[in-house]
Formats: structure tokens, C-alpha cells, sequence
């Protein structure tokens, strides 16, 4: 009998320490971290803005996270490059991905087999949101959007409208908008946010659906006039432009700028990455606001939970658009 007991008393000790073990290896795994400068890459060439977010929010992160944070351009293939190098990294954390959702939904849904899916990415937090408006010349005899829409059901297909380009952010809520309002418009895709504004300006479509960025000073010049934006609420720029969903409409679609890890990345290493960037952000609140004002964005620092549930949303969304535009190899 005494035998037995001094045996359950080992292997009882035993137990406890091989616990102890594991504990303080997990324990000090995540203090250990990080030991060595972290890379973030930003799928797309210097001054964009997913590279000024990334830029804004990663200058003052060394001093919360403990080592050096350098961002690394790696444009290309649309912004697949640098989005599938940061896929086929070592989920180690010490290589990170700063994209916006053309990378890890958009492309992934429109560009067939490219080496990654949007869940080989564990969503860290986003930063900031940029929203896209819609907009007419100020000369246009369209004063709201209801005007456009009652317009575009006289006349099916003949107003047009430009885009940054074909099934990005900005395209896809005029779509979305043109079905639930059973109007058709002819979209006129431009080369990028600037080239859209352009277009509008220059006469040579009616509407426009652009960020916000490329816009407001046309706006402020008194050379266009918004109709409506597509966030969830109105905004500090434009506070008499209604939302679509204001007007009846459930779209909601942004430009968002946020941060990635490789799938398989633990999640000691995320909530550490989320937690320095969070305390970074609240520290130094009004010279990040006012940078990101100054380019037309909004902070909107939420974290990976509330992150991964609208990047679920918004692909579901996507996706839907894109069956809605006769694609139907998804």
C-alpha cells in the first residue's frame, strides 16, 4: 500500500512539473517575442494609401513593441506579390502584411488560382477607413441621389458612371446600388481614383464613385457635388451628404488600410501585435487623427475578432457582386 502511494505521489509530481514545463515554455514564447526587427510589407508601390496608413501607424510602433518596424514596398501583379510573399512566409511574426482589400478579397475572388485564399491570413487589426462618395458635376440637374436613380429608370443604361476600376471598392457598391434600385448604368472603369474624378469633370460620364481623398478638393472647389457616401454614417467632411443607408439602401463599403500575419501565426504573437499598436494608437491619438485627416482617412483601430468578422462580410459581399456581374466560376 505504501508503495502505491509513493508511486501516485511521482507520477502526481511528475505531472505537475512536466506542466510546469509547458506553461513557462508558452509563458516566456510569448514574452521572448518579438527578439529581432519585424518587416511589414505593403503590396504596393511608396505613397499610396495603404502605404501612408502603414507608414502613420508603424513610425511610432518600435517604441511599444520593442524592436524595429520597417515597412518594405513590394509591389506587383496587382498587389498579389507582396500579399503572397507575406502568405508563404514563416508564421513567426516577424513578417507582416499592411494591404487594403484589394489584396486578401478582392483578388483572390476575381484572379482565379494566385498561390493564396483570404484565410492564409490571420487579421491582426485595421487602422484607418477611407470612404468613397458619389458624386455629379455641380452643374448636373441631379440635387440628390434619389433625382439620379429616378433619371436612370427613365433612360435604362444610358447614364454612365467611372470607377478606380472594374470590381474594386468603388465599383462594387454602384452595382450593388444599381440592383437593389433596378435601374442599369454603364460603367466607364478609369485607372485608378484620380483618372475617375477626371472623368466626371471632363464630362465624359455623369456620375462618379470614388475615395474620398481624390474628390473632396473638387468638392471644396464647388466643382462637383456629393450625393452619397458609402459608409455606415455620415462624415466629419461632408456632413449634409447622406449614407446609403440613410437613403435606403443597406451597402456599406470603404477602403480600409490593416495588418496581417501568415495563417498559423499564435495567437500570443497577434494579441502582442494588436496590443502595441492599440497602446501606440492611444498615446498618440491627435498626431495620428490629424495625419490621417489630412489624407482623407478616418482611424478606425479595431482588433482581430471585430476585424475578422468584417472582412468575412465584406467578402461575402464581394463575392455576391461579382456572380451579380454574370461571373459564376466562384
Amino acid at each position: 500500500m505504501k508503495a502505491r502511494k509513493n508511486m501516485f505521489g511521482i507520477l502526481v509530481g511528475t505531472y505537475l512539473a512536466l506542466l510546469g514545463v509547458i506553461f513557462s515554455v508558452n509563458w516566456g514564447f510569448a514574452l521572448d517575442y518579438p527578439t529581432k526587427p519585424i518587416e511589414v510589407i505593403v503590396p504596393y508601390a511608396p505613397g499610396g494609401g495603404a502605404d501612408l496608413a502603414a507608414r502613420i501607424f508603424v513610425s511610432k510602433l518600435p517604441e511599444f513593441i520593442g524592436q524595429p518596424v520597417v515597412v518594405v514596398n513590394k509591389p506587383g501583379g496587382g498587389s498579389v506579390l507582396g500579399a503572397l510573399y507575406v502568405a508563404k512566409a514563416k508564421p513567426d511574426g516577424y513578417t507582416l502584411l499592411a494591404p487594403s482589400q484589394s489584396s486578401v478579397i478582392l483578388s483572390p475572388i476575381t484572379k482565379g488560382d494566385i498561390g493564396y485564399k483570404p484565410d492564409d491570413f490571420e487579421p491582426i487589426c485595421n487602422f484607418d477607413d477611407t470612404p468613397d462618395v458619389l458624386t455629379v458635376k455641380s452643374d448636373a440637374p441631379w440635387k440628390t441621389l434619389n433625382d439620379f436613380i429616378a433619371e436612370a429608370k427613365r433612360s435604362p443604361g444610358k447614364l454612365t458612371f467611372s470607377s478606380s476600376g472594374t470590381f474594386t471598392t468603388t465599383h462594387i457598391p454602384v452595382e450593388l446600388l444599381a440592383s437593389k434600385a433596378g435601374i442599369k448604368l454603364t460603367h466607364i472603369p478609369s485607372s485608378g481614383s484620380g483618372p475617375a474624378a477626371i472623368a466626371l469633370l471632363g464630362g465624359h460620364v455623369q456620375m462618379c464613385s470614388s475615395t474620398l481623398p481624390s474628390q473632396l478638393p473638387h468638392i471644396r472647389a464647388g466643382s462637383i457635388r456629393p450625393l452619397a457616401v458609402t459608409t455606415l454614417r455620415r462624415i466629419k467632411e461632408l456632413p449634409d451628404t447622406p449614407t446609403l443607408i440613410e437613403l435606403g439602401y443597406n451597402i456599406k463599403m470603404i477602403v480600409w488600410h490593416g495588418l496581417f500575419a501568415p495563417k498559423g501565426t499564435s495567437k500570443q504573437i497577434i494579441d502582442k501585435v494588436y496590443s502595441s499598436v492599440k497602446t501606440m494608437y492611444d498615446r498618440n491619438k491627435q498626431e495620428i487623427d490629424s495625419k490621417l485627416e489630412k489624407m482623407g482617412s478616418a482611424p478606425n483601430v479595431i482588433g482581430p475578432k471585430e476585424f475578422a468578422d468584417l472582412l468575412k462580410e465584406e467578402y461575402d459581399a464581394s463575392l455576391a457582386v461579382y456572380k451579380l456581374l454574370g461571373k459564376t466560376d466562384k
